[in-house]
């Protein structure tokens, strides 16, 4: 895998912005990388037009961030094709949607305020409802096209950085929300057994097991990598 042109396919509530914080002071800074992420100045995720002009106006040592909902699997495909390592990090389906519920109720959005914890986790986890908040919050079905994707954790994040043959030592949370967990809410009976049941029947479910199975075989640093000098 290229070590000089990254791709960062940010799956919400999943440690994105800590880790784009963390790449930006120990990585992209120190060592010369143009870095494209259109939130500081446009305010949004870039679009299909910017990306394409990205992919062919990039120099040889670039990293280009969007939010999952706005890549597309044509577009990582075409990046990848030119030799962009691509990269995405996962967790937890059920704390990712409490803290999500969470999130979107602290910026005012209709869709969480006017409904309770267990109702909108039912919503998020059943396959077959349309829910426009899951394009930003699952992985895709292309996730495992990507180059590296694992469950985000502190060990996770160090045998990434490795691959650069760059040292980790956890730094503070970025975003942290009021969301007190998964297991909190299954405890306190705020998740219902039904929608637990819809959570295990889940794609994503199928998809984060596949994720901890992975990292039961993880190399460090990851397969494709060699050991940075």
């Amino acid at each position: 895998m290229n070590r000089d042109r990254l791709l960062f396919v940010h799956v919400m509530k999943t440690a994105g912005s800590y880790v784009e914080r963390h790449l930006r002071k120990h990585l992209l800074g120190p060592r010369g990388y143009e870095t494209y992420n259109s939130w500081g100045r446009l305010g949004r995720d870039w679009n299909e037009d910017e990306l394409e002009e990205i992919r062919l106006g990039a120099g040889p040592r670039a990293y280009v961030h969007n939010h999952v909902g706005n890549w597309s699997a044509e577009t990582v495909a075409r990046f990848a094709a030119d030799g962009w390592t691509t990269f995405a990090f996962a967790r937890h389906p059920g704390d990712q949607w409490c803290s999500h519920w969470h999130y979107a109720r602290k910026r005012g959005w209709p869709s969480a305020l006017a409904t309770p914890l267990d109702a909108y986790l039912a919503r998020a986890f059943a396959d077959e409802w349309p829910f426009r908040p899951r394009r930003h919050v699952d992985l895709p079905d292309w996730w495992q096209t990507l180059d590296y994707v694992a469950v985000f954790s502190d060990a996770a994040f160090a045998r990434f950085l490795r691959g650069f043959g760059l040292d980790y030592t956890p730094g503070a949370p970025v975003n942290v929300g009021a969301n007190p967990g998964y297991d909190h809410y299954r405890r306190s009976g705020e998740v219902s057994d039904a929608t637990h049941e819809r959570l295990l029947a889940s794609t994503r479910w199928a998809r984060y097991q596949q994720l901890l199975a992975r990292e039961a075989q993880a190399t460090d640093p990851p397969l494709g990598w060699s050991r940075a000098e």
